[in-house]
């Protein structure tokens, strides 16, 4: 069954200067990979360009954005032609990114009072600064994160819409599924809904028998956060490899193959094309690092 998924974003990555939010890797590694002197600066500049530029090559190759974000996505699921016959649904629902980052689902209650600030908060065990956070009430605006954590309170990093006490709240993912024009109903973590983190799946469980089972054919609405808090190993060589190539070549013309000087006149020999094993804008062994990242695209 086919799912349409429009996606949202509703914290975007952030990253210390000079890093950018998307890069792979970082200036001091790549100074590092290229042993260069401590009191050499004068190709910071490239380096910190070369850097998000073979980031935004991999993550446009891959169809991906590696870096941690909070995401919504609106599923809408296919129906069948005769929806009384066959309900239609999909098993499991694959969100727009993976794997999910501060996923776990707490539940507590608090005082809000129109500002960032929540208090009366009996337990704060489980959370934690960056995760995602939702009001049973909807008073908190998409994308709210948890600032800060203390012994009885937290801040928020946006501002509650009203004041109440004793307000239900839940962390992590939130699992909204629309019914009919104007009726919801937000699903609960554990008991109609669970998540494989690694892959991006939400699986639908049996309120009855926590058996899974299909997705019902109804639009569903998920916050989630999701990406590498950690960059991994191979996108971070594979990234090292892109800048390092691009540094020693640096205003060499990339397509000589050979120049010969004789007595009288030269001869030079040039590439046309790729280089011999390269299919596309990397070379076969930084393809094959990133490869298993990658996401088909089906036309």
């Amino acid at each position: 069954m086919a799912v349409e998924t429009i996606s949202t974003v509703l914290v975007a990555a952030t990253a210390t200067a000079p890093a950018g939010p998307y890069d792979l890797t970082d200036l001091a590694t790549v100074r590092d990979e290229l042993s260069a002197k401590t009191d050499d600066t004068s190709n910071d500049a490239f380096f910190s360009r070369a850097i998000t530029q073979a980031s935004a090559a991999i993550a446009n190759y891959c169809n991906r954005v590696f870096p941690v974000e909070t995401i919504q996505d609106l599923c809408y699921i296919q129906q069948d032609p005769y929806p009384w016959q066959v309900p239609g649904g999909v098993y499991p629902l694959q969100l727009s990114r993976w794997p999910l980052n501060n996923y776990s689902v707490v539940s507590f209650t608090g005082n809000t009072h129109g500002s960032t600030a929540v208090d009366g908060i009996a337990n704060t065990t489980g959370l934690v600064a960056n995760m995602p956070v939702f009001a049973s009430d909807g008073s908190l605006p998409a994308g709210t994160l948890i600032q800060s954590v203390s012994a009885n309170s937290i801040v928020l990093t946006e501002a509650a819409t009203s004041s109440e006490t004793g307000l239900a709240f839940t962390t992590g993912v939130q699992v909204v599924q629309t019914l009919g024009t104007g009726t919801t109903q937000t699903l609960v973590y554990g008991q109609d809904f669970t998540v494989d983190a690694k892959r991006g799946w939400l699986i639908r469980l049996n309120a009855w028998t926590a058996v899974s089972e299909r997705w019902e054919a109804e639009p569903v609405t998920v916050q989630y956060q999701a990406g590498y808090s950690t960059i991994p190993y191979d996108l971070v060589d594979a990234c090292l490899r892109l800048v390092t190539a691009r540094f020693r070549m640096r205003g060499r013309d990339p397509t000589v193959v050979e120049r010969t000087q004789g007595q009288i006149a030269g001869t030079e020999r040039y590439w046309v094309g790729t280089t011999p094993g390269q299919k596309g804008a990397f070379p076969p062994e930084i393809a094959a690092l990133i490869d298993q990242y990658r996401v088909p695209v089906i036309a």
